[in-house]
């Protein structure tokens, strides 16, 4: 999915969403971060492409846990590989 579409739709549903590039020790990376109803999103994008097959939502409360104890999803993701997910993710229906 493209990330400006991403973008788009967070901007549409009232949250903050900017593409931004991240330095890095090879140069730097381009990745969405977003705001959606108390939600973060985000996406990281690959350099062939406008996007990637999944973004990720986590509640803002949740910023800087970790449970070491999982060993599949430790930082409490939501993975979504659709833009019409983002609703539902972001606690904005059921």
């Amino acid at each position: 999915m493209k990330a400006t579409s991403l973008q788009k739709a967070i901007q549409k549903l009232g949250g903050t969403a900017e593409i931004k590039t991240v330095p890095t020790n090879y140069g730097g990376k381009r990745e969405l971060v977003g705001e959606l109803n108390g939600h973060d999103v985000h996406m990281h994008i690959s350099k062939y492409t406008d996007g990637s097959d999944f973004f990720t939502v986590r509640a803002i409360s949740k910023r800087g846990e970790y449970d070491p104890g999982s060993d599949y999803n430790p930082g409490g993701y939501t993975f979504c590989n659709r833009i019409k997910d983002l609703n539902w993710a972001a606690k904005l229906t059921n």
